[in-house]
Order: structure tokens, then C-alpha cells, then sequence
């Protein structure tokens, strides 16, 4: 862990105050929880607190290394997002058809 030292110099007696304190941890994705392991709702979260990011950094007129930065990370939180949004509706076109009432009987028949 960084550890950020401050010195201050009294205006009055000259003397020297040392403040050491923790670095700031990095910031980011949500709770520290990686995109993989997210659930919808934090994903909902993530997205919108990296847009929000992003459009502080654009206002400020950040350097374009952190606009990229935080760009791909409002990237990154959609694609995963729209990725999870296919599969959900994948497993529940492919339940539909695989257990029609026709089929689920020759599957599972009953007596």
C-alpha cells in the first residue's frame, strides 16, 4: 500500500509538520467486483456510475488518456451487459423450443 507524506511549514515559528496518511485506492468498478461476476443490477449500477465518470472527465477537459480510459470502461460495462441480455433470451427461446408440450410428453411420459 502507497502512502501518501504532506509536509506543512508553520508561517508563525518555522516549525515542520509531517502528515503521512494512505493513497487513495483506485476507483472503478463497483465494489471492487470484476464485470464477470456482476448481476444485472450491479451491472445497471456499474454502467451508470462509468458514464457519469465520463462525462465529469469530458467537462473538465480531462487529457484524452483518461476520456479513452473511462470511455472503455463505459465499453466495457455494455458489452457485457448486452452479452448477458443475449443469453437470457437464448436459454429461454431454447427452453421454448425444446419443451414443447409434444415433445415434453415423448420426454417425460406420463402415466
Amino acid at each position: 500500500m502507497s502512502v501518501l507524506t504532506t509536509e506543512i511549514t508553520c508561517p508563525h515559528c518555522g516549525g515542520v509538520i509531517t502528515i503521512e496518511r494512505p493513497a487513495p485506492q483506485r476507483r472503478g468498478v463497483l465494489a471492487g467486483i470484476p464485470l464477470e461476476e456482476m448481476t444485472d443490477e450491479q451491472l445497471k449500477i456499474e454502467i451508470r456510475n462509468a458514464k457519469s465518470v465520463l462525462y465529469k472527465a469530458q467537462k473538465r477537459n480531462a487529457p484524452a488518456e483518461t476520456i479513452l480510459n473511462n470511455q472503455a470502461r463505459v465499453d466495457a460495462a455494455w458489452l457485457k451487459r448486452r452479452r448477458e441480455t443475449q443469453l437470457k433470451h437464448l436459454r429461454k427461446t431454447l427452453l421454448k423450443k425444446t419443451f414443447t408440450k409434444k415433445k415434453y410428453k415423448m420426454i417425460f411420459p406420463t402415466t
